[in-house]
């Protein structure tokens, strides 16, 4: 009987080391795969905070273009619309002026007008502004 729980206690022992070595080199795998994981993760953050970047100035660029290029054709249009204008004759600059004078007038009174006086004050400045056309063109 002493034998049998010698040998008893003796696999006991055994197996428990066993275990426990198996158990250490499990923890050591998945503490390696987490760091990997880990790394992996950190990495790939990085790569997506360099696109994010890359994307912001392209983007950013791209409106600085754009900006660019609107503030390019609004000069050549300003440009286009005072040689016409420096071309009218005296009595068509002075219809051109008081146009123009009207249309300020006429857009002021729009910003505070009824929704029913608004409407003919818009047909008033359509009016007015298919006249200045007609002078310009003329």
């Amino acid at each position: 009987m002493k034998r049998t729980v010698l040998y008893a206690g003796m696999l006991l022992v055994m197996g428990g080391l066993t275990l426990g070595a198996c158990s250490k080199n499990t923890k050591e795998e998945t503490k390696e795969a987490a760091e990997a994981a880990h790394s992996d993760m950190r990495d790939a953050a990085d790569k997506a905070g360099e696109a994010i970047d890359n994307f912001a100035s392209d983007v950013k660029e791209g409106a600085e273009n754009v900006a660019s290029d609107v503030k390019d054709a609004t000069k050549e249009a300003v440009s286009a619309v005072n040689e016409k204008v420096s071309k009218l004759d005296k009595a068509a600059r002075t219809e051109y002026d008081a146009l123009e004078k009207e249309l300020k007038r006429v857009d002021s009174e729009i910003e505070t007008a009824a929704a029913a006086q608004k409407a003919k004050l818009q047909e008033t400045k359509a009016r007015l502004e298919k006249r200045r056309k007609e002078l310009l063109d003329s």
